[in-house]
């Protein structure tokens, strides 16, 4: 349930953590995929549930782990 509210509040803007270990900015988001900003000139279109966590600043979590 809380991996669907985070996939379902994701918003351009965002600073996320990727399964494959990337970390990247939201530049937009779909329905079931968002592009995700990685490197300067560089976006990827993934799935929305490869989004592991969403990040509040430097590499900080939004909602720790217990």
């Amino acid at each position: 349930k809380e991996q669907e509210n985070l996939l379902k509040n994701i918003k351009a803007g965002d600073k996320v953590l990727l399964s494959g270990g990337f970390l990247g900015i939201v530049a937009n988001v779909k329905e079931k995929t968002c592009i995700v900003k990685i490197a300067d000139n560089t976006k990827v279109e993934v799935l929305k549930s490869a989004v592991t966590s969403v990040l509040k600043g430097a590499d900080e979590p939004a909602s720790p782990e217990k």
